[in-house]
C-alpha cells in the first residue's frame, strides 16, 4: 500500500510517504536497553533539531533527515575520524581530541588527561572484536583496548610510532594493524608487507567482511589477508588505470572496487556486478561501505558523500544539502540503519531514512513562504507561496508562475485542483485566477473582490467554486455567483478551510467563529461549548463520514 499526504510547512514542503520498510537480519536481533533508549533518542532528536532533509527520488524510497552534532552538543572534537557501534548499543566516537560514547541522549567523553591507561587523544580508527573487546588505534601508533569498562594499553611485540590507520579480526579472532607505511602486523608479532614499509603512503584503503577477511589497497596494488598470508589480487587489464580508487567489502564475500570510472563488484576472480559510472569527478575515495539493503555509501575527499542504489538511483550528500563539509573521513552503519559520517573537521552526522521527503524547486521558493499545497489528477502538485506566484511539481520538474504567467498578485494564499484539469489560485487581495492553457487569467466575477482568499475548493457535481475569504464564503458557477455565509458587521468571518462531506454538504472554518456545515441551503454552527477545542479551525478534512478538524 502506497499513501502520501503533502504538507506545507514555513518555507518548506514536505511530503510524508507510507511505505513497509524492508527489514535485515541485524533488526532482528535483541537490543540491549541504552540501543533502545538511544533509537528513541534518536527519533526525538530529529523531530525537533532537524539540520536538513534530502528529498528521494520519485521511486518510493522516502527521504533522508540529517542531524549533526559538534562540540556545543558534547563531541570532544569536531575532528571524527572512526566510528563503531558496540554491542552494548553505544555508539563510539573516536577524535583528535578524544574518544566518545554516545547514547543518543549524550556524550560521554574520554581523554588521555584524565583517564587512565587512554594511550593519547588522538584516535586514529576503532574495532571491536568477537569477545567485545574495544580496540583503539591512535595516530601516534600506540594501541589500547577497552574491556569490561576499563582502559588497557596494549603493547605489541615490536613497538611502531606508525599510525594505526586500521583494526580488524582475522577468521580465526586474531587482531592485525594496518600502519601508515603499509605494514600489517598481528597482536601476536607478525609483521607483512603490503607495499613500501618506510614512509607513509600516498593512498591506502581498507575493508574487511564479517567471516574476518581482509583487503588492503596501497599503492596501486591490493592484497588479501588469509591465513596469516598476504594474496595479491589480480583486477586484470585496466582501461584507465590499474589503481583502485576504493575497496568495499561485500555481504557476501565479494570486494567492491571503485576502479577505471565504474563501481564494480570483483568474486572468484571476476567482475560479478557493475553498478556503473561513479557520479563523481576525480575525487579522491576515502570510504566505501556497503549497507544492510545492499545499496554503497561513498565517502570522497572533496564532493561529500554518495549513495549508490543496485536500481541504478544515486543520493548525493554534501554542505548544500546537510553535510558541514564535502570532506568525509569515515563511514558507518549501525544496527538501526542509520548511516554515520564523520565530516572534515564539521563534527559527527547522521542520515537516516525518513518517511518525509523536502521538495524545493531550484530557486528555492525566491526566499519565500510555502502557503498552500493542492494535487492534481495527473499527479502534479500545486504550491502557493507567500511573493513567488504559483509552482507545478510534476516528475521532478518544476515550473514557476508569475506576473508573466498572469499572476499579477504573487501571494497566493490558496489553491485548488479540479479532475478536468482546471487549476484555481486564490490571492490575498487580489482575487482569483485560473490557468487557461500555460497563462493564469483573472476569474471575472471575482475581479472586484479584495478580500484575502484564503480557501478554494472546487466540486465536480456541479463544476462550481466554492471561495473562502476573509469576509465570507462565496460559491462561484459558471453563470451564478452567490455567498452562503457573509460575516456580520464588526465581526471576524475568515473562512480558513473547506471540505466536501460525503452526503454533498460543505464544512467550512472560521478564523474565530468555530465550525460551519451548509447543507440544503441551512447552516449549522459548531463552537467549544459543542465539542471543539478551539474556535479558531485552521484546516479540515473529510474522510468518509468522519471529519477531521
Amino acid at each position: 500500500m502506497r499513501f502520501e499526504i503533502s504538507l506545507a510547512q514555513d518555507d518548506e514542503l514536505l511530503r510524508l510517504n507510507f511505505h513497509p520498510r524492508s527489514s535485515h537480519p541485524l533488526d532482528r536481533l535483541p537490543l540491549p536497553m541504552s540501543a533502545v533508549r538511544f533509537l528513541i533518542a534518536f527519533l526525538w532528536l530529529g523531530a525537533t533539531s532537524l539540520g536538513a532533509a534530502v528529498p528521494a527520488s520519485e521511486a518510493p524510497t522516502g527521504g533522508y533527515s540529517i542531524r549533526l552534532w559538534q562540540t556545543e552538543e558534547g563531541l570532544p572534537q569536531n575532528t571524527v575520524t572512526a566510528i563503531t557501534q558496540t554491542r552494548d548499543g553505544y555508539i563510539w566516537i573516536g577524535t583528535f581530541g578524544g574518544l566518545a560514547r554516545f547514547d543518543g541522549e549524550r556524550f560521554q567523553t574520554f581523554e588521555a588527561v584524565n583517564t587512565p591507561n587512554l594511550s593519547d587523544s588522538r584516535i586514529a580508527c576503532l574495532f571491536e572484536d568477537a569477545e567485545g573487546v574495544l580496540w583503539i588505534g591512535h595516530d601516534s601508533g600506540k594501541v589500547t583496548c577497552y574491556r569490561d569498562g576499563k582502559f588497557q594499553a596494549f603493547n605489541p611485540v615490536k613497538a611502531s610510532r606508525e599510525k594505526v590507520m586500521a583494526i580488524g579480526a582475522d577468521a580465526a579472532g586474531t587482531i592485525w594493524f594496518l600502519r601508515q607505511n603499509g605494514a600489517i602486523e598481528s597482536q601476536t608479532g607478525q609483521t607483512l608487507s603490503s607495499s613500501k614499509t618506510s614512509g607513509p603512503l600516498s593512498t591506502c584503503a581498507f575493508t574487511r567482511n564479517p567471516a574476518g577477511t581482509m583487503w588492503i589497497a596501497a599503492e596501486g596494488k591490493t592484497v588479501r589477508l588469509v591465513n596469516g598470508k598476504l594474496e595479491p589480487v589480480d583486477f586484470g587489464a585496466a582501461r584507465y588505470s590499474g589503481f583502485a580508487m576504493g575497496i568495499g567489502a561485500a555481504a557476501d564475500g565479494a570486494l567492491w572496487v571503485v576502479r577505471d570510472e565504474r563501481v564494480k563488484k570483483w568474486a572468484d576472480g571476476h567482475w560479478t556486478e557493475d553498478r556503473g559510472r561513479y557520479p563523481w569527478q576525480g575525487n579522491a575515495i576515502t570510504a566505501v561501505l556497503e549497507l544492510h539493503d545492499g545499496s554503497l555509501a561513498i565517502g570522497t575527499m572533496d564532493d561529500g558523500c554518495y549513495l549508490l542504489f543496485a536500481d541504478g538511483r544515486t543520493r548525493h550528500f554534501d554542505h548544500s544539502n546537510g553535510l558541514t563539509q564535502n570532506w568525509v573521513r569515515c563511514l558507518y552503519e549501525d544496527r538501526e540503519g542509520d548511516l554515520w559520517v564523520g565530516a572534515g573537521t564539521g563534527g559527527l552526522v547522521a542520515v537516516r531514512p525518513t518517511a518525509f521527503t523536502v521538495l524545493n524547486p531550484p530557486d528555492q521558493w525566491q526566499g519565500r513562504t510555502v502557503l498552500s499545497v493542492a494535487p492534481s489528477p495527473d499527479g502534479a502538485l500545486w504550491i502557493g507561496t507567500e511573493g513567488a506566484g504559483v509552482y507545478r511539481y510534476f516528475r521532478g520538474n518544476w515550473t514557476n508562475y508569475g506576473d508573466k504567467q498572469g499572476v499579477k498578485n504573487p501571494f497566493v494564499w490558496s489553491v485548488a485542483a479540479g479532475r478536468d484539469g482546471q487549476v484555481w489560485v486564490g490571492t490575498w487581495g487580489g482575487g482569483v485566477y485560473k490557468l487557461q492553457g500555460e497563462i493564469f487569467a483573472s476569474a471575472l466575477a471575482l475581479e472586484s473582490l479584495v478580500a484575502p482568499v484564503l480557501a478554494l475548493q472546487f466540486t465536480e457535481a456541479d463544476s462550481s467554486l466554492w471561495v473562502g475569504t476573509g469576509i465570507g464564503l462565496m460559491k462561484l458557477s459558471a453563470e451564478t455567483s452567490s455567498w452562503p455565509f457573509r460575516s456580520e458587521e464588526g465581526t471576524a468571518a475568515n473562512v480558513c478551510a473547506l471540505a466536501r462531506g460525503e452526503h454533498g454538504e460543505t464544512w467550512f472554518g472560521l478564523s474565530e467563529g468555530g465550525l460551519i456545515r451548509l447543507a440544503e441551503g441551512k447552516l449549522t454552527r459548531l463552537r467549544k461549548a459543542d465539542g471543539l477545542s478551539s474556535n479558531s479551525v485552521q484546516c479540515l478534512l473529510a474522510d468518509g463520514d468522519v471529519l477531521w478538524i
